[in-house]
């Protein structure tokens, strides 16, 4: 359910529709490069956000502050629980994209089938538990690539 929990998080905090998002996509501190991801391993897990920014720091700040600062909703949390639900009823679309996530669940001892099940069980309250846990400026790193 850490997936889970984390991958609705992402979507709520920096989603294409959150007001993080926008706010730096209006600000010129993000671009529609933009994106977040979980990965979650046996062993290790980490989230990663990244994209162009003409102003990094700048946007690293103010992607942490407005993740501190974001009151989580449960109309928030009920809709895009519904969008990562959706992501998931779209595997069964790709056979190729199936067949991969069946297999890396497998190794990771996961039931790939138990997904939903999951998802329609987590809560509002554990989301913002993780939400406190996993999204602090001491756990965040940045890295920057500059062009010589």
């Amino acid at each position: 359910s850490r997936q889970i929990l984390t991958e609705i998080l992402l979507e709520m905090l920096v989603g294409k529709s959150s007001e993080i998002y926008n706010s730096l996509y209006e600000k010129g501190l993000i671009n529609q490069t933009f994106e977040s991801d979980f990965t979650c391993e046996k062993g290790y897990a980490f989230t990663s956000m990244g994209g162009e920014s003409p102003a990094p720091q700048k946007a690293r700040t103010e992607l942490l502050r407005g993740i501190a600062e974001t009151d989580l909703t449960q109309n928030n949390f009920d809709r895009c629980k519904k969008v990562i639900i959706g992501r998931y009823l779209r595997l069964f679309n790709s056979v190729e994209k199936l067949s991969n996530s069946f297999v890396s669940s497998i190794f990771r001892g996961v039931d790939l089938f138990e997904y939903l099940e999951i998802c329609n069980s987590v809560t509002l309250k554990e989301a913002m538990a993780r939400k406190e846990k996993h999204f602090t400026a001491e756990n965040s790193a940045v890295s920057i690539i500059e062009p010589y």
